[in-house]
């Protein structure tokens, strides 16, 4: 899936340059069949990095949505990204972003209640924003979850993760984590402040690793 592709469906998760001129309804029809998330194979782990000509934000980000297993989940497909953004005052956000394709509205958009289980111990985002868009019958469903970088690292580098929204239950298993540590591993290298709090994420096993981020 190119980032052009992704920025049709899921803008509020690039940066606000990529946004002008793909606002038409009918590049959206066309793009629903994007969100059936591809096979999870090595050469697909990978991040990119942007800044915003308008904003001055900096994003590293999954270069790809990455399928969110769930038996539970009514609609048709649930994916994620992984988004870390810092603005121009150094202010900085980690997020994960979660996507769902079904026909009617599901607790992926209606519930507040979202609870993730690393290794056994409860962790709750520290803040949540919830969005519907309606796609010619379709509902996309995307679910934002901010976390502080310790919790960030804390769900890059566990063993096991399981996220519930509502009812609902998503493992999400160590290699489908793989972006997270990317990104990590990039923030870490290009920001040495940040690296001498906290020691470079381990992404040893990770397919496809990126080089150091020169931006």
């Amino acid at each position: 899936m190119k980032r052009n592709d992704i920025l049709v469906l899921f803008p509020l998760a690039l940066p606000t340059e990529f946004h002008r001129g793909m606002r038409s309804p009918v590049l959206l029809a066309l793009a629903l069949p994007l969100l059936v998330p591809g096979p999870t194979t090595a050469h697909t782990f990978q991040v990119e990095t942007s800044v915003s000509e308008v904003t001055g934000v900096r994003q590293i980000a999954s270069a790809d949505l990455r399928p969110l297993p769930g038996l539970s989940y009514p609609g048709s497909h649930t994916a994620f990204r992984a988004v870390y953004e810092k603005e121009h005052n150094g202010a900085a956000t980690w997020q994960l972003v979660l996507f769902g394709y079904t026909a009617d509205t599901t607790a992926l958009s209606q519930t507040p209640r979202i609870r993730l289980y690393t290794d056994g111990a409860q962790l709750e985002p520290s803040r949540i924003v919830s969005k519907t868009r309606a796609l010619d019958g379709t509902l996309l469903e995307t679910k934002q979850l901010f976390f502080s970088r310790p919790q960030f690292v804390q769900v890059a580098r566990a063993d096991s993760v399981t996220l519930t929204v509502g009812s609902l239950s998503f493992p999400i298993d160590r290699v489908l984590r793989t972006d997270l540590r990317l990104i990590l591993d990039q923030v870490f290298t290009s920001d040495p402040q940040q690296a001498s709090e906290v020691e470079p994420a381990d992404t040893s096993g990770a397919p496809n690793k990126n080089g150091p981020d020169q931006g």
